[in-house]
């Protein structure tokens, strides 16, 4: 027998005849994901999961297909991006949560992360893996230094901040290179 069988202590997975305590993980009898500790499933486990297809949550035993965007894993003390329920960990980007925006790489919170990066609403300057909306002046991205207004690149301000000449949020190069032609004769 292989499958799961009730008995007045809960629900618990068979293999080859026998009650599987040393099984823990994921399974799928029907047509559901179920989570299982020592043999026993668990219709009450909230956490995370791993099997062939990724890592899953949980909520109240089964996989909650609903989660997207970041959430927090107590376990890990991490905060995951997830896509579909599980943890996309080829997520870089930017992501939104109850404290605000956060910096992502490979599917969770890069706090270490001081630096620039875009999304649909424009380019932002980070600190310490969240928007910096405190932020006011000069942000380099390792090619061009641009101006920023409240932790956003200013796009739409052309001008001069600090003696440096400013087009549509980059600072632009104000290096001139004189060149003198000398006749040969």
């Amino acid at each position: 027998f292989y499958g799961l069988a009730n008995n007045e202590y809960g629900t618990w997975f068979y293999t080859d005849g026998q009650l599987n305590f040393g099984f823990t993980g994921m399974i799928i009898p029907d047509d559901e994901w179920l989570y299982v500790q020592n043999g026993q499933v668990l219709t009450d486990y909230t956490g995370m999961a791993l099997n062939d297809y990724g890592w899953w949550k949980f909520v109240n035993g089964s996989i909650d297909f609903s989660a997207n965007g970041l959430d927090f894993d107590e376990a890990t003390n991490t905060w995951w991006y997830f896509n579909g329920g599980a943890i996309d960990f080829a997520f870089d980007g930017m992501a939104l949560n109850d404290f605000g925006w956060w910096k992502v790489n490979n599917g969770s919170v890069n706090f270490g992360f001081n630096g620039l990066c875009s999304n649909e609403y424009g380019t932002w300057k980070f600190n310490n893996g969240t928007v910096d909306f405190g932020y006011n002046g000069f942000a380099a991205d390792g090619e061009n230094t641009w101006y920023v207004v409240n932790g956003r690149v200013a796009t739409e301000y052309s001008g001069t901040v600090d003696g440096k000449e400013v087009r549509n949020g980059q600072v632009v190069d104000t290096i001139v290179i004189q060149v003198v032609h000398h006749d040969r004769d």
